[in-house]
C-alpha cells in the first residue's frame, strides 16, 4: 500500500511521519496504530479521483487549530489554569472558512479532525468542523434567522467557528469528581455537569464576541424545550429556552455536539476510549431518526447535518452483504445509506493487473447493503429515508421563501425585553 496522502503526527502539525508515496509495511501499520493514527489514504488504480474529497491545506488548518487547544488543555491539567490564544484560534478558523469556500467539494464530513489524538481535543474540533460544514450549506438560513444583520454578516461562520470550538471549555474547571463521575455514566442531568454550560460562558466573555459566547452558553439546549440552562423571564418561570427563542448559530451547534457524543462516547477530558470505543458514523446517523431524539434538533438544522455527514464517506473501503469488498466513490442525502461502489479486488491489484472499473449504484441494486465497515457489522444499522427530500436540504430550496414551512418552527423569536438576562449574553 503507497500513501497517497503525507501523515503527520497527531500531536505536532508540522511533523510529517511519512510523505506521500511512502509505501506502508508490517513495521510502519502497528507504529501508526499506537500513535492513534487508524486511517491513512492509499493509491488505488482507477481511483485517483477520489482524492478530490481530501484537501492537504485544509488538513494542515485543522492540526493547527487542535495543536493550539491541545496546548491550552496541557497547560490546565499541568498549572489548573486555562490560557487559551483566542486570536490564533480565531486565525485559524478563519482560514479554514476560507478554504472551505475555495474546496466545495471537499465540504464533507470524512472521519475525524485531523491531528486530534486524545477525547476532549477531538470532540471540540469535530464539532468545530462539522458545525462550520452546516453553517456553510446553511446561508440561506443564517440571513433569515439573523434578520438585523447585513446578509455578509449574517452568513460570516467565525463566531460559530469559534463558539463550537470552545462549547465544552467550561469542562475544564469541573472538579475531578464531576469529571469522572460524567465518564463513568454519561449523565447529562447531573446539576455538577451541567454547570459547565455558565462556567465556559464565564471563561470567554468578553474574549469571545457575543454571538460565539452564546453558542457556549446554550450548545445544550433542545428544539424541544427540554435542554438546559434554564432561561429566566419576566412573564413565566424559569424554564429551558426551545425552538427559535435559542440563537441560530447555537442550534447548529448543538446538533454537531450531540452527533459526536454519540458517535464518540469518549469525548470529555480524561474519558478512555478503550472503555467507550467510537461507534461507527452511520450508527450514530440512525440514532438521531429516534423521534424523541430527532425533536432535539432544528428541523432545517438536521436536514444540513445529514447533508453533509455520509454515513459512508467517499473512500472508505465496505463489505457487501454478498461478501463483496468495495470502496464508496459516491452518496447522496437521498438514500445516504445506499452509495454508489466500486467493486476492488486486492488479488488482481497485487499482480498488477489491468482490470475494469465495476460501479454499483446500490439504489439501483436494492438486493444488495452495506454490511460491514470497517470490520463492524453495520447491516442493522442501515436506514431509509421516508421521502427523497426528508434528510436532503436542497429540497428545502423548492419553496417560495427559500425554506418548506413545515420545517420552520411557527414560534416567533422572544422580544429583547422579555429576557431577564445580561445584554451581553444576547446576540444577533
Amino acid at each position: 500500500m503507497t500513501l497517497a496522502v503525507p501523515v503527520y503526527h497527531p500531536r505536532a502539525a508540522d511533523m510529517v511521519l511519512l510523505r506521500a508515496d511512502v509505501a506502508l509495511d508490517s513495521l510502519s501499520i502497528p507504529h501508526l496504530m499506537e500513535l492513534g493514527i487508524t486511517d491513512v489514504w492509499i493509491r488505488y488504480p482507477g481511483l485517483e479521483r477520489l482524492l478530490r474529497f481530501v484537501d492537504p491545506e485544509m488538513l494542515k488548518e485543522q492540526r493547527a487549530l487542535v495543536s493550539t487547544l491541545g496546548a491550552a488543555l496541557d497547560q490546565a491539567f499541568v498549572s489548573n489554569r486555562v490560557e487559551v490564544d483566542f486570536y490564533s484560534c480565531r486565525r485559524a478558523i478563519t482560514s479554514i472558512i476560507r478554504r472551505m469556500w475555495e474546496t466545495r467539494e471537499c465540504a464533507v464530513w470524512m472521519g475525524q479532525v485531523a491531528g486530534a489524538d486524545r477525547p476532549f481535543v477531538r470532540h471540540s474540533g469535530n464539532v468545530a468542523y462539522l458545525s462550520m460544514l452546516m453553517g456553510m450549506r446553511l446561508d440561506f438560513y443564517l440571513v433569515r434567522e439573523r434578520p438585523r444583520l447585513s446578509p455578509g454578516r449574517a452568513k460570516d461562520l467565525t463566531s460559530l467557528g469559534l463558539g463550537a470550538l470552545f462549547h465544552d471549555i467550561g469542562m475544564l474547571r469541573l472538579t475531578p469528581d464531576a469529571i469522572s463521575r460524567y465518564n463513568a455514566t454519561l449523565d447529562d442531568s447531573d446539576p455538577a455537569y451541567r454547570a459547565h454550560c455558565a462556567v465556559g460562558f464565564d471563561m470567554v466573555h468578553g474574549k469571545l464576541d457575543p454571538a460565539a459566547s452564546a453558542v457556549v452558553l446554550h450548545h445544550h439546549q433542545k428544539h424541544d424545550g427540554s435542554g438546559f440552562p434554564c432561561r429566566e423571564s419576566f412573564r413565566e418561570e424559569p424554564r429551558p429556552a426551545r425552538a427559535r427563542e435559542v440563537h441560530v448559530l447555537t442550534r447548529i451547534c448543538a446538533a454537531a455536539d450531540l452527533l459526536d457524543r454519540i458517535r464518540n462516547p469518549a469525548h470529555a477530558p480524561g474519558a478512555s476510549e478503550i472503555a467507550r470505543p467510537p461507534i461507527p458514523m452511520v450508527r450514530a446517523l440512525k440514532r438521531l431518526l429516534d423521534p424523541t431524539v430527532r425533536a432535539w434538533i432544528d428541523p432545517v438544522v438536521f436536514r444540513a447535518l445529514f447533508t453533509v455527514t455520509p454515513p459512508y464517506p467517499p473512500g472508505c473501503v465496505v463489505t457487501l452483504s454478498d461478501g463483496t469488498d468495495a470502496v464508496v466513490t459516491a452518496w447522496t442525502p437521498k438514500d445516504p445509506c445506499r452509495p454508489v461502489v466500486e467493486l476492488i479486488d486486492l488479488e488482481a491489484h497485487s499482480r498488477r493487473k489491468r482490470r475494469k472499473p465495476v460501479l454499483i449504484d446500490l439504489r439501483q441494486r436494492r438486493e444488495l447493503s452495506v454490511a460491514a465497515l470497517d470490520g463492524q457489522g453495520v447491516l442493522e444499522d442501515n436506514f431509509s429515508p421516508t421521502s427523497e427530500d426528508e434528510l436532503d436540504l436542497t429540497g428545502l430550496f423548492r419553496s417560495s421563501d427559500g425554506v418548506a414551512t413545515d420545517a420552520l418552527s411557527a414560534t416567533p423569536p422572544p422580544p429583547m425585553e422579555d429576557l431577564d438576562v445580561p445584554p451581553e449574553r444576547l446576540a444577533a
